[in-house]
């Protein structure tokens, strides 16, 4: 269950999350990246597809953690508030671009 599940699953639908059930307005098997993907690929997925949040899975189909854009951002710019996502994502991408060249 992700924020955005509750903001348009739950509230922008006039559910009442005291009775609401997660099941019913989770996202149902969501796209999930591998335990071996690097995070560079992961990032790439979540951009690409605009997910805040990606499963990570064992070989076994496993979930063994989350990654979560915002929190790896927040990390990458050492902490530093306001505004600053896009220059994650661009930075983001742009490693990738010098690694191809």
């Amino acid at each position: 269950l992700t924020s955005r599940d509750v903001l348009f699953r739950v509230v922008a639908a006039g559910l009442s999350a005291d009775t609401t059930n997660v099941t019913s307005v989770m996202t149902a098997s969501p796209d999930a990246t591998g335990s071996d993907a690097t995070i560079l690929e992961t990032l790439h997925q979540m951009h690409d597809h605009r997910y805040q949040h990606m499963p990570v899975v064992d070989a076994a189909g496993r979930l063994v953690g989350i990654v979560d854009a915002l929190q790896l951002a927040y990390h990458v710019l050492g902490g530093a508030e306001g505004g600053k996502g896009d220059a994650f994502w661009e930075t983001t991408l742009a490693m990738d671009a010098v690694s191809a060249g």
